[in-house]
């Protein structure tokens, strides 16, 4: 089954590019999220935002992924 949801960013920035080959391949967010998966890289605008966001390794134990 396909869906599509909006993208949720959690700091404010600037789309300096987006990931292109998800037209063609959407299931690399899956497959590859840390890798070909990425869905657009931004320019942050305001670093403090960073402040209260979870690093990988607290996202994993959020998750029980550890």
């Amino acid at each position: 089954m396909k869906s599509a949801s909006d993208v949720f960013n959690p700091v404010k920035g600037e789309i300096l590019e987006v990931n292109n080959n998800l037209k063609q391949n959407p299931e690399l967010i899956s497959n590859d999220p840390l890798g070909k998966g990425w869905i657009y890289k931004i320019k942050i605008l305001v670093s403090e935002e960073l402040a209260g966001l979870m690093d990988y390794d607290a996202f994993l134990k959020f998750t029980d992924g550890e």
